[in-house]
């Protein structure tokens, strides 16, 4: 639908605003199952994950542009993998050589997804479309392994082009050849054991590929890699996640006549119903990039937050939930938020209609009657 604001006569400070919800069923979620041996081969455990929509579409709308290669350490996104990673930490922890076999599980999980020649990608994006070349794979690897709780970096070898992690040890690594020395590389007075991410054989920490055997990296430090991430996926070891839901609604706080801010206030809930949980607030006005705001559910699953609008303009909103160790998370609809002067002339369109009121309540009716439209004025 297209929308037009043309003036007539003096605009009133007053706000007309209009809500419609988006007349699409949601998308599912993207799920994905991993299988791990640990424990020399003797204990074997699948990882399921499950990413909402509005994860991977957040990342993907996010600049992948990098003025220099130093940038490579902004595209890791540890926050959004703690999940994951505190399951593959629960395979390992009490295993002798604890931070190896972590770091090699993720070396597993890693190696299961297709290589693929594409442009450089955030690792949501990565485990989502289930490939990417060295560098994104590594950019998931090194994401999950920070996430445990690893000294981890990023090995770029300029003259073959090729990028794998660097993982920093309290011992030398097994590997997996007994009869060749692990590879490592010192850095800042330690010393990172190269982790082969690419597909190509089974690789383990140590391992260094013939490709690179004479090569020397440029390291790649993750001082600057993402703080916090909006949302997070989710994860279990051994059965499938259940399915949730969120809902949304909108409701308008009373403003002065004479305030040009409008302060909506953004509601719902989550089922099954948990107490303490993240749910998170998109915005877009262009319905590809979205920023993110919080708040959290009460003790009935029931959440609410405070949007402040300053401009006008065509919004959407949505909210999602990241789920826990139960339930897979999920997104709410989306709603589409129109805001203007009701002084103003109004177009609107469809595929079979076209209308122009001079007058924001006519409007407003047409549109109840013909879209479904909720007013909040």
């Amino acid at each position: 639908m297209h929308f037009k604001y043309t003036k007539a006569g003096v605009l009133l400070i007053c706000i007309l605003l209009l809500v419609f919800v988006t007349p699409v069923s949601l998308a599912s979620n993207y799920d994905q199952t991993y299988s791990f041996q640990v424990q020399f081969g003797l204990l074997s455990q699948n990882l399921h994950v499950s990413v909402p929509p509005s994860l991977y579409e957040y990342y993907s709308a996010k600049t992948h542009s990098l003025a220099d290669d130093s940038e490579y350490a902004t595209l890791v996104t540890p926050d959004a993998f703690k999940s994951v990673a505190e399951n593959i930490r629960n395979l390992t922890r009490d295993k002798p050589r604890s931070d190896e076999e972590f770091a090699n599980t993720v070396l597993m999980l890693v190696h299961q997804i297709q290589y693929n020649v594409s442009d450089v990608k955030y690792p949501v994006e990565t485990l989502v479309e289930n490939s990417g070349k060295c560098d994104t794979l590594s950019l998931l690897a090194a994401s999950i392994m920070k996430a445990g709780g690893l000294d981890v970096v990023l090995l770029y070898f300029k003259e073959v082009h090729h990028i794998n992690v660097g993982v920093y040890l309290p011992d030398e690594p097994h590997g997996t050849w007994w009869w060749l020395q692990p590879t490592g590389y010192e850095f800042e007075g330690k010393k990172y054991w190269i982790a082969e991410c690419t597909p190509a054989m089974e690789w383990k920490v140590g391992d260094v590929p013939p490709l690179l055997a004479d090569e020397q990296p440029w390291i790649i430090s993750l001082e600057n890699s993402e703080a916090s991430s909006p949302a997070q996926v989710s994860s279990n070891l051994g059965s499938p996640l259940n399915s949730s839901s969120i809902s949304i609604n909108l409701s308008s706080v009373p403003s002065n006549i004479s305030d040009q801010k409008r302060t909506l206030t953004i509601s719902g809930e989550i089922s099954p119903a948990y107490p303490n949980e993240t749910v998170v607030v998109y915005f877009s006005q262009d319905g590809i990039s979205y920023d993110a705001g919080r708040t959290e559910t009460d003790h009935w699953g029931n959440y609410s937050f405070s949007w402040n609008l300053t401009s006008t303009g065509t919004y959407y909103v949505r909210t999602s939930w990241s789920g826990n160790s139960d339930c897979a998370g999920a997104d709410s609809e989306i709603l589409t938020v129109f805001l203007g002067f009701p002084n103003s002339l109004i177009q609107f369109m469809g595929p079979s209609y076209y209308y122009t009121y001079g007058r924001a309540y006519v409007a407003r009716h047409e549109l109840r009657i013909r879209q479904g439209v909720e007013e909040f004025s």
